[in-house]
């Protein structure tokens, strides 16, 4: 959390983040969003959902 308080109000990458592994870090990227700490730099496209197999 505080690389991020000192990055502000820039913007970072989520390969920036302080963490041992990639996994933690989209793991806290995703955290932070979804709780609306941070903020993309660009809108987010929602998601294509595959069609259904029958």
């Amino acid at each position: 959390m505080e690389f991020l308080i000192h990055s502000y109000p820039k913007f970072v990458s989520v390969g920036s983040l302080p963490c041992d592994s990639f996994d933690n870090k989209m793991s806290l990227a995703k955290v932070l969003f979804e709780r609306g700490l941070v903020r993309t730099s660009e809108p987010l496209l929602p998601h294509e959902q595959p069609p259904h197999s029958q």
